[in-house]
Order: structure tokens, then sequence, then C-alpha cells
């Protein structure tokens, strides 16, 4: 049985046995990215991958990934943890890219903090960095000085909530799982080294952040 292949590029156009077709394919596989690979990640994907992929690798500082053998058993990886990325065109590529940078540059992805007034932000600056499901949030906070802070949430509706407050290294300075009252939330926390904050939430079930306050 023979098969025409007709491509823009590589320029693939004769006639090929089935066999040798499967064999081409897997080549493809090998050397092209995951999604389009051009552009800056979404901020969506930004958050999805700090809420929900960083957890389990922060801090691993490989080097850049090999696309010629990372690439299937990562998208097997992602959509076994987040299935919701598979119905979600370019986030699965999107993800891949993230964790590449989180090896290679072993930081964060840059993303700016809320528009608005310094450390303090309403539930409509919060909106991006937040889940489609509001179910996480991952707020990049700036940069702090060493001190004495205080973190105040305002929720729509009382909620156990996990909280965590990262330094730019991946060190938890807060790593707390606290109960709102009337919705409000207060925590101190001591900032020791000065560097670049990020704010990660868990609400156990979607709620609106109303406001967020670093004083």
């Amino acid at each position: 049985m023979m098969a025409t292949i007709r491509t823009k590029s590589p320029v693939i156009s004769t006639d090929m046995p089935i066999h040798l077709i499967h064999r081409w394919s897997l080549l493809l596989l090998a050397i092209v990215p995951l999604g389009s690979g051009a552009g800056t990640p979404s901020t969506e994907a930004i958050v999805t991958f700090n809420t929900v992929c960083a957890r389990c690798h922060e801090g691993e500082c490989s080097g850049r990934l090999s696309f010629t053998d990372a690439r299937n058993a990562s998208r097997g990886h992602i959509l076994r943890h987040f299935p919701a990325a598979g119905n979600q065109p370019g986030m699965v590529g999107e993800l891949f890219e993230l964790l590449d940078h989180m090896k290679e540059a072993c930081a964060f992805y840059s993303l700016q903090p809320p528009a608005g007034p310094a450390r303090k932000w309403d539930g409509k600056a919060l909106e991006r960095y937040t889940t489609a499901n509001r179910r996480n949030l991952f707020i990049p906070i700036g940069r702090l000085v060493p001190g004495d802070y205080r973190l105040h949430l305002r929720m729509e509706s009382d909620v156990r909530v996990k909280v965590h407050l990262i330094a730019e290294n991946f060190d938890l300075v807060v790593e707390t799982c606290e109960n709102t009252s009337n919705g409000k939330l207060a925590l101190p926390f001591t900032i020791e080294e000065p560097g670049s904050y990020f704010l990660r939430l868990y609400p156990q079930k979607p709620v609106r952040v109303e406001e967020l306050t670093i004083k």
C-alpha cells in the first residue's frame, strides 16, 4: 500500500510506504514543539503552571530540557496531572515551555504584579491571576525589603485556604492553611532577605478574592 505526504516544510512530496510514513511521523514529533512555541506564555498558563505544576518542580534547576527526549513524556505527565490542559488549545505546549524555563533559569517566569496601588488590589485586578475554575491564585507581589508585614485577605465567603508566600529562590516564607472569619484573614510574616516574592492561594472551594493587601 502506498501513500503520498505533502507538506510545506520540510518538503516531502513522494510516494512512500506506510512503514516509512510512520517513521517520519515519529521524527516530526521529535523535532516540532508542542504548541506554537512562539511568543510569551499567556497569564492563564503561567498561573496554571505555578499553582498546579511548580509545586513539584521548584528548584529542579537541571538545565534546559531536551526537546528530543522529553516532549512526549512531558505531554503525558501534564495531561495526567492536569487533564483540562487537553481541552485548551496550546495549553500543553505553554506548560511544557514554562517547565523548560524553570529548569533552565531556576526561576518563575516573569509576570508583572497586578495593576493598582502598591500591594493593595481589588477583585477585578486579581481576576487574571486566578485559574478559570477560581480554585487557585498565583500573584506576584513585587519586591519586599526585610521587615515585619501583615497580609490581609477578604473573600466573598468563608473558606479554608492554603497560603504560600514564596521567595524568588523558591523558599517558603509562609506555608499555612487557615479558615477565614466573615470572609477575612490576616497573617503576619517576616521578611529576612530582600527580593521578589509571590503569593499562592488554594481555597478549598471556588471563591472570589475581593481584596488583597500587604502592609
